[in-house]
């Protein structure tokens, strides 16, 4: 009998023991929570003016892969080349930073970048110093990444 009263006894102190250090966590927990409401509603949070800011250019064993910095997922998209050495890339529902994109400086590929805008499409014509035979517009695993694939193979 006395042992099962240590038992009990001793259950009972864990029990409160872990009582009073739920009841410090909480106020712990509440009071990390009201610090950081105060912090977030002080705080200027800045979300991205377009949806795409720029690109880069990565050259790959057979072409080029032309990705585009975007900030959200871009609806359809469609590229071509034509035969002197223009590739067209159309963007639907999208939004780019024209300036960004107009001063991108001429690299082993790209001579010019122009850009159009419309209320519904954003066009980017870039002049290439490279043949190419095809292109292919390419999905990344973020629901954001929108590449070119530029083949010359």
């Amino acid at each position: 009998m006395p042992n099962s009263l240590n038992i009990l006894s001793i259950r009972g102190m864990n029990s409160v023991t872990c009582s009073a250090r739920k009841s410090h966590g909480f106020r712990f927990i509440l009071r990390t929570f009201v610090l950081a409401a105060m912090f977030a509603s002080c705080a200027t949070f800045h979300s991205p003016t377009y949806d795409v800011s720029d690109l880069r250019v990565e050259q790959k064993k057979n072409g080029y892969l032309v990705d585009f910095v975007a900030h959200r997922q871009i609806g359809d998209v469609a590229a071509f080349v034509t035969r002197d050495n223009w590739l067209i890339i159309t963007m639907v529902d999208a939004t780019v930073d024209f300036d960004r994109l107009r001063a991108i400086e001429p690299n082993d590929l790209i001579s010019t970048c122009q850009v159009v805008g419309s209320k519904t499409s954003v066009q980017l014509t870039l002049k290439l110093k490279k043949e190419f035979r095809s292109c292919e517009v390419v999905r990344g695993p973020s629901i954001t990444d929108v590449s070119v694939a530029l083949f010359s193979e």
